[in-house]
């Protein structure tokens, strides 16, 4: 009766929550990735984060907008003649380093003198701070800082579709495994009531009979714990999504299509060309030499070539200045240090590309021969299934006439619920890996690509 009373309370169970999935469509596997990359609450903290270093672009770039600075004074001097004096300058910064500044000067007395003045001044260095290498080392390096955030943040999103392809399996692995365990659990208790016919014709003993009840209580076990790890499972999967376990629906089963797995030679050349940490390192690795080429600049000379023209509206022709500067900092102690620091952090950029490239070569191979091990995993799960499954029904068909005992009946019980749950394992084992492998390619989602000019 306690029996026959769980089975009846096993199919309510399921018939009710069939009917409550049956009114919502179940959830993909590539829908729930979309739905994690736009919902995930880390992930929206992270989106954030990496747009940060984007004023720090904006601010770089500030500098060479034009720039107007107005000044206005009023004051009296010495004769207690009022001044009234408004300033207004306007200046430019361009790419080689050429600094342009025109100024007006607008004076009003008292006494009716009134006055103005308007200078052009240009300033173009050479040697030192010519050239964009200078005059964008600011852009350069919030560029730099901003393509890293990109980075982060795309290898952070592939980090959780991997997430959410394990949880998502999980979840649909322990959602099989209820199933399959609720079947061997109705096996499990027609056997025993099988053993007790027998038990009382004389024809199977009370050990027979203690050893079926044994295989129906692990298999009761096995179902609450299989339940028990659904329940789990889900709620980490609708947390990924950002949602309430409760709100998240069936989950649709995966299916696998045929891989055309490129070669290993051509894996390693697209982990090569999409990886985010290369990139990362050879980024790192040009920002270094840039400093390198501004700490060796710093050691040039600093010439400028010096330009100011003021028109006069009265009298004698228009005033105008033209020269060189030229100075040096004679104490290069410093400098020299400071580019010897500078040449080691490019030999340690480089030496990082080295070992980056070695540890992509190395997990390509590890992807790539597990891969090709779960295919023959497969091969052997296909067979045991078969297998287990045969001798199963001839366990089953034998016992009633007793050309078997109970113990082999148990047994071949036994092998069939694993060689169920190894199949399933087997498959969404091959789906995570699939997924891994175009995550070790760097290939699951779009590189961003340096903006450094």
């Amino acid at each position: 009766m306690k029996i026959l009373y769980l089975f009846c309370k096993i199919s309510t169970v399921c018939c009710c929550a069939s009917f409550c999935f049956s009114q919502e469509k179940p959830l993909e596997l590539h829908i729930a990735i979309t739905e994690a990359i736009e919902n995930n609450f880390e992930l929206a903290t992270d989106k954030i984060q990496a747009t940060l270093p984007e004023f720090g672009v904006s601010i770089s770039e500030s500098d060479f907008r034009w720039k107007l600075f107005p000044l206005l004074s009023a004051n009296t001097n010495s004769d207690g003649q009022g001044i009234f004096t408004a300033e207004a300058s306007v200046e430019k910064k361009f790419s080689p380093g050429t600094q342009f500044e025109l100024r007006g000067i607008w004076n009003v007395r008292e006494s009716g003198e009134n006055g103005e003045e308007v200078t052009i001044q240009i300033e173009q260095p050479l040697f030192k701070d010519f050239g964009k290498l200078m005059s964008y080392q600011d852009i350069d390096q919030a560029k730099y800082q901003l393509f890293l955030a990109q980075l982060g943040l795309h290898r952070q999103t592939e980090s959780l579709i991997l997430q959410v392809v394990n949880s998502f399996t999980i979840a649909l692995n322990q959602s099989d495994r209820v199933d399959l365990e609720m079947a061997a659990l109705i096996r499990a208790a027609d056997l025993v009531r099988l053993v007790e016919v027998k038990v009382r014709q004389g024809s199977a003993t009370t050990v027979d009979l203690l050893e079926m009840k044994m295989l129906h209580q692990e298999a009761e076990l096995r179902f609450r714990q299989a339940e028990e790890s659904l329940v789990i499972a889900r709620a980490s999967l609708a947390e990924l999504l950002g949602r309430v376990h409760e709100q998240l629906p069936p989950l649709a089963s995966v299916e696998l299509e045929p891989l055309d797995l490129p070669s290993l030679a051509e894996s390693e050349k697209l982990a090569r060309e999409h990886r985010p940490e290369r990139k990362q390192a050879l980024a790192t690795y040009a920002n270094a030499r840039r400093q390198l080429s501004i700490n060796e600049r710093q050691l040039y000379p600093d010439v400028r070539l010096v330009g100011n023209y003021k028109p006069v509206s009265e009298g004698d022709g228009n005033e105008w200045f033209a020269g060189i500067q030229a100075g040096r900092n004679v104490d290069r102690f410093v400098l020299n240090v400071q580019a010897e620091q500078q040449a080691q952090q490019v030999e340690a950029a480089l030496l990082q590309v080295a070992s980056t490239e070695l540890q992509i070569n190395r997990e390509v191979l590890q992807i790539h021969s597990r891969l090709k091990t779960l295919e023959k995993e497969m091969e052997i799960a296909d067979a045991q299934l078969v297998l287990s499954k045969e001798r199963l029904r001839l366990a089953t068909g034998l016992y009633p006439s007793g050309r078997t005992d109970a113990t082999q009946l148990s047994d071949a019980e036994k092998e069939w619920v694993a060689a169920q749950t190894q199949k399933t394992d087997v498959i969404l084992q091959q789906v995570r890996a699939r997924y891994e492998y175009w995550y070790v390619l760097g290939m699951l989602l779009k590189t961003p690509e340096p903006v450094i000019e």
